[in-house]
């Protein structure tokens, strides 16, 4: 028997080594995957110090900046974008257009005026002043038309929100002066985009894209007296962590001239008499047309013709 004890204590002392081997490299293991996850959870906490650190830093300013810049940027406004020659000459100049921030005083009023009406948790990030000499031209023409023939004599003056509280404002003047005998109004437009904003302040309304959101009052271009209405028009852009809710909205100067005011939404065949009315002889926006907007359930503001409309302000916004 003395063998095979001697063959038993051999095994076993064969197994302990092994186990021990196995313990030894089970803890190495081990060891190596805790230091691992330590070394995974200090990245993580340097990444998110670096990015703590960068997002209250100027970076993210500096991306939506850089983000906006490229979408408000003008070009050359192409030949039926441009004035005509003044003095009879084979050619003009033509003013340069540019969407730039405005002055503090204008920003403060324009912002205040946003604030009256929109949401409590939107946040003011850029307002951009439009100056547009072609638009200005073409509005400044049709706001003299109704001015010159005296329209205040049968038009029937509305007072929008927007104008009683730009007159409750102390720096309301700052955005400017608005001609209560035409019904001339600063009015909210809510855009799905920066690029779309953009586009309204380098050309223009366009007609052809009316009626892409609705047309319950009638085809046109509409607009609200409350920021809060325009503000379902928009839609979420984000540019990074920082500004992910980002939205626009134009604050325009709108000849609303006579109004046809109606609570109940007309019929197909009412928008198209009303188009008629609005419009004029041959389609012209003057003072010989029966109406020159629409008010339809007391808050749509409903425009026909783009030179009765010059987007003058516009307003990047978080909610």
């Amino acid at each position: 028997y003395v063998p095979a004890r001697a063959d038993d204590a051999l095994r076993r002392s064969q197994e302990a080594e092994q186990a021990a081997e196995h313990e030894k490299r089970r803890k190495e293991e081990l060891e190596a995957l805790r230091e691992a996850r330590r070394k995974e959870e200090d990245e993580r906490k340097t990444e998110q110090q670096r990015r703590a650190d960068w997002l209250a830093g100027p970076g993210p300013d500096l991306e939506l900046d850089e983000y906006l810049q490229q979408r408000l940027r003008p070009g050359d406004p192409p030949p039926e974008q441009q004035l005509p020659p003044a003095g009879g000459a084979a050619a003009a100049e033509q003013p340069r257009h540019d969407l730039g921030p405005c002055s503090s005083d204008v920003r403060a009023a324009v912002e205040e005026l946003f604030r009256r009406s929109c949401a409590p948790e939107a946040r003011v990030l850029r307002i951009y002043r439009n100056h547009n000499p072609v638009l200005l031209w073409r509005y400044e023409r049709a706001r003299t038309a109704l001015q010159e023939a005296r329209v205040v004599s049968w038009t029937k003056r509305h007072e929008a929100a927007t104008s009683k509280a730009l007159r409750g404002m102390g720096n309301g003047g700052t955005v400017g002066a608005y001609d209560a005998s035409v019904n001339e109004y600063p009015l909210w437009h809510g855009t799905p985009s920066a690029d779309s904003a953009a586009g309204i302040c380098s050309t223009g309304f366009d007609i052809s894209r009316a009626g892409k959101v609705g047309t319950a009052w009638s085809p046109g271009f509409y607009f609200a007296d409350h920021a809060r209405t325009s503000h379902r028009y928009t839609q979420v852009w984000g540019v990074n962590e920082k500004y992910r809710n980002v939205r626009v909205m134009l604050l325009c100067r709108v000849l609303c001239g006579k109004i046809c005011i109606t609570d109940t939404p007309p019929t197909e065949q009412r928008k198209e008499a009303l188009t008629s009315m609005c419009l004029g002889p041959g389609g012209a926006f003057g003072a010989q047309s029966e109406f020159h907007s629409i008010l339809g359930g007391g808050w749509a503001h409903v425009c026909l013709h783009r030179d009765q409309v010059y987007p003058e302000f516009m307003v990047v916004y978080s909610c």
